[in-house]
């Protein structure tokens, strides 16, 4: 399983996977961090983040199964300097997508 995650800015795209720790659980976690550096506060803006599950059995041929998405605005993450909450996939009768981000001005 991975998740992939985009985050749309007027002036740039970004994108960034990251592996399942735990490929083979119903309940994985990534616990990793990513950095997306942006000119101005992004409140117009947000972010997209599929989870697939890719199967890797020799010599069988399985494309990526989507499974769920979510899409957050970025102005909550401005706003309130720090979101941690938990979405209910577009498009899945169950599951969760735990959140953590953080708004850090230099």
């Amino acid at each position: 399983m991975k998740i992939s995650t985009k985050a749309t800015n007027r002036s740039k795209n970004a994108e960034v996977e990251a592996r399942a720790a735990r490929t083979k659980s119903r309940d994985p976690r990534w616990e990793e961090e990513f950095q997306f550096m942006v000119d101005e506060p992004p409140t117009n803006d947000k972010i997209h983040i599929e989870a697939f599950s890719t199967s890797s059995r020799i010599g069988l041929l399985h494309p990526k199964e989507y499974l769920r998405y979510v899409t957050i605005s970025l102005a909550d993450v401005v706003n309130n300097r720090r979101i941690n909450e938990r979405y209910h996939p577009i498009d899945s009768k169950n599951g969760q997508i735990q959140i953590e981000m953080q708004w850090r001005t230099s």
